[in-house]
């Protein structure tokens, strides 16, 4: 089996004015580990977990630690089997008011981690084909230069991604998502935080029950689902599927195949929007209101509302109410609605 050397940092951040104060001395503990393992869990609790490249084909693990109490009270511990390492962190009770900790793991390529916080953050910085999962309740999730697949979780800590390349999956219930320079398949997703998105090539999804989204420089295909949050999105190049429920769903400078659906959020499209492919538009009470680029020849139109037969039905210029037919371009768009307003200008 393939020698995989793990290491591991454990480092106190309390003051050392603090200590002084209450101890003549500060406990300093140093262990090594040198594993055999492929699959590495590390149990981290209240830790800082800081995750780097190696250049070995294998991985690093050295753990200090400094406290105010006795050595014994807190320890790294390495379960190993069948291929497997599971490395956590021990702290007595007495000890936990004055222990704080930092692990750093340096990886090679192809290793599978999975790491689990409370509060600690976690800092993932240029690691190249791995197999990464994280989950934390409170900590921030901070990834930077990495390349293969990366699993992201926290309830309320913040989450930011940039200069990354290949498969990400994020999730949070009230955390930011913040993710710039993005490459391959992205998921984000949350309940009530806010979601930045800037700069990606490949396939993004989006979604959030009541928080913002903004989502900006998109090439390739976008998802995005909303509940009651505002959606921004900017500077997209491809195909576009959007729903939501109450929010208002915004669009500009777009070159795309649209496939969008509201209930009663608004659906607007300022400026520079222009269609490539056949798009529909559904609303229930919402309103759609798209300025288009496209010219008028390009198009097919076909509106219809379906119970208010006051609504407005507008196509370049052409107003009707109830149902409009117009064009015969090589661009359909559908657009249906149950009381509400269409409008393509």
């Amino acid at each position: 089996m393939r020698k995989i050397l793990l290491a591991l940092l454990l480092a106190c951040t309390m003051s050392v004015g603090a200590q002084i104060k209450k101890f003549d001395m500060l406990t300093v503990f140093e262990q090594r580990f040198d594993l055999t393992a492929t699959k590495i869990n590390v149990d981290g609790q209240f830790c800082h977990v800081v995750v780097n490249a190696t250049n070995d084909n294998r991985c690093v693990l050295i753990g200090k630690l400094e406290a105010m109490e006795r050595s014994d009270d807190y320890k790294v511990i390495v379960d190993e089997a069948n291929g497997e390492a599971n490395v956590s962190v021990t702290v007595s009770s007495a000890a936990k008011s004055s222990f704080a900790g930092e692990l750093t793991l340096l990886v090679s390529p192809n290793a599978v981690v999975n790491i689990k916080t409370e509060s600690g953050y976690v800092d993932i910085v240029d690691v190249k084909n791995a197999d990464i999962t994280v989950k934390s309740n409170s900590g921030k999730l901070r990834t930077s230069g990495v390349e293969g697949k990366l699993n992201l979780a926290t309830r309320s800590g913040e989450v930011t991604l940039k200069n990354m390349k290949g498969d990400f999956s994020v999730e949070t219930a009230s955390g930011t998502i913040t993710a710039n320079n993005m490459e391959g398949s992205i998921n984000c997703e949350s309940i009530s935080g806010l979601i930045t998105v800037t700069n990606v090539n490949g396939s993004l999804k989006s979604k959030s029950t009541s928080g913002n989204q903004d989502i900006n420089i998109v090439r390739g295909n976008l998802n995005v689902d909303a509940s009651s949050g505002t959606t921004k999105i900017s500077d997209v190049e491809g195909v576009i599927k959007a729903k939501t429920y109450s929010g208002a769903m915004s669009f500009f400078k777009v070159k795309c195949e649209m496939h969008i659906e509201t209930f009663k959020g608004q659906i607007s499209g300022s400026k520079d929007i222009t269609l490539t492919a056949s798009s529909d538009f559904v609303s229930d009470q919402g309103k759609i209101n798209m300025r288009l680029t496209n010219d008028k020849k390009e198009l097919t139109f076909k509106l219809a509302c379906t119970e208010n037969k006051k609504a407005n039905l507008m196509a370049k210029g052409t107003t009707k109410q109830k149902k409009l037919n117009e064009g015969d371009g090589p661009i359909v768009i559908t657009a249906t609605s149950r009381s509400s307003s269409i409008v393509f200008q």
